[in-house]
């Protein structure tokens, strides 16, 4: 249960505690509750800061209130070290905390924005963090120590609102995060406390923090607005566009693990389908629709024809052959190449061709007529304008012959076909020294 100061729920309650044993308590000041909040016997307390912060504490850290169009927020700007400023009654003891956090600039990874929970003093507490790092941490500092209570990845984005709820029942601990449950420990380090919020080496801004009674869950907060990414796109006929809704709150707050459903104002000309994936089935537009709890956001996508190349206009180049073989101080290998337009008809053009390496083989501009000048790959590409072919061809060292072999181009009768051939090698005087293999393109 809640007991001490705060005896019962008022729009405005003076609390006339004092600073005992050293520990931060409640002082002589009003208490002003959110208007929204005041009906709520759940609720001991409310912090919108539209009336300032004077309720809040703020120790460590520099600390005021900003406003823009969602109203006030309670900002703390040094980057270096500890920050926090506490509040409440320090005889709480069971009890959920929850805050809309925005972390503004890490000063590391390790850089914390955190809320608090069971505060005893400023070396005792339960806290919360959401970190640079990208993790979600349950901790407790125990007179100064830090020790890891649960732990997870959490996807953390400077510039966005988190609401954060630490709850405290008993030895029982749970964390929760826009409403949906993260993790849950036991400890037994504090049974009372106060709140806080702060960080650690970083800058962030708080806002609507509230206090609830041992064992009661707030409604969470409703979805106030829907925004489909992108707003508009367009794509040709059989494509798709992957589309996605951002949920938020009333106070900007993005919101998870709600229901959306997906619709198009034109399921001809496109559908879309439960995640949100659009699929182009006919030129025009349609509206992309995605619903939440009521409220929608709109997306416009356009289908365009897919518009085929003119009548002759050359969509590739053919190489022949594909890939081939050859030795260095060879230059029999020619190659040929055809233009082909959209319809598969062969059209005049000019080819440029050109070698992806001239130290390994060089082919003529015109001719296609490769010569192996050492051993490598290369690849052999064939231009029509901007259309262009490739073709691969490996050049290969002839085997190592004995000093003195002479060998000639053949004289009489040459294959027929191209490939690699077995020659006998000789001397100038025709004594035959051994035999060979060459690669031989036939005319």
């Amino acid at each position: 249960m809640l007991r001490g100061c705060l005896g019962s729920l008022l729009l405005a309650l003076t609390l006339r505690c004092a600073v005992r044993d050293g520990r931060p308590v409640a002082r002589d000041r009003p208490v002003a509750f959110a208007a929204t909040l005041a009906d709520d016997s759940t609720v001991v307390f409310a912090e919108d800061f539209e009336s300032g912060s004077a309720r809040w504490y703020p120790t460590a850290g520099t600390w005021g209130i900003v406003a823009d169009s969602l109203g006030n927020h309670y900002r703390q700007t040094n980057v270096v070290g500890d920050n926090w400023s506490y509040a409440g009654d320090p005889t709480w003891t069971d009890y959920a905390v929850e805050a809309d956090i925005m972390p503004l600039t890490w000063g590391s990874t390790a850089s914390i924005v955190r809320l608090f929970g069971r505060w005893v003093d400023a070396r005792n507490w339960y806290y919360v963090n959401l970190t640079g790092g990208n993790q979600l941490q349950l901790r407790k500092y125990v007179n100064g120590v830090v020790t890891e209570l649960a732990t997870k990845p959490f996807p953390v984005t400077r510039g966005q609102w988190y609401r954060v709820r630490l709850e405290m029942i008993g030895t029982a601990l749970s964390v929760y995060v826009a409403g949906a449950l993260q993790f849950t420990a036991t400890d037994a380090s504090f049974s009372h406390g106060m709140i806080a919020v702060g960080g650690w080496s970083s800058t962030a801004q708080f806002d609507n923090v509230a206090v609830y009674r041992a064992g009661t869950t707030p409604l969470p907060p409703a979805v106030a607005t829907v925004t489909v990414t992108p707003a508009s796109a367009s794509v040709q006929l059989g494509g798709t566009v992957q589309f996605s809704a951002i949920l938020r709150a009333a106070n900007g707050t993005i919101l998870g693990g709600r229901a959306i459903t997906w619709s198009s104002s034109s399921s001809a000309i496109a559908s879309v389908s439960s995640t949100g994936l659009a699929t182009a089935n006919a030129a025009g537009t349609a509206t992309i629709t995605a619903t939440s709890e009521g409220k929608s956001g709109t997306a416009v996508l356009t289908v365009t024809s897919v518009v085929p190349p003119p009548s002759g206009s050359v969509v590739l180049v053919t190489i022949q052959p594909a890939s081939a073989t050859t030795f260095v101080g060879l230059d029999t290998l020619r190659y040929s190449a055809a233009a082909v337009d959209a319809q598969g008809h062969i059209q005049p053009c000019a080819l440029t061709w050109s070698s992806s390496n001239p130290s390994v083989a060089t082919i003529g501009a015109t001719t296609g007529k490769l010569v192996a000048r050492a051993p490598g790959n290369v690849i052999v590409s064939a231009a029509c304008g901007t259309i262009v072919g490739t073709a691969t061809v490996s050049v290969s060292s002839l085997a190592t012959l004995v000093p003195g072999v002479q060998i000639f181009r053949f004289a009489g009768t040459i294959p027929l076909y191209t490939g690699i051939y077995s020659i006998t090698l000789a001397d100038s005087t025709g004594r035959v020294l051994g035999h060979a293999a060459v690669y031989v393109t036939a005319p």
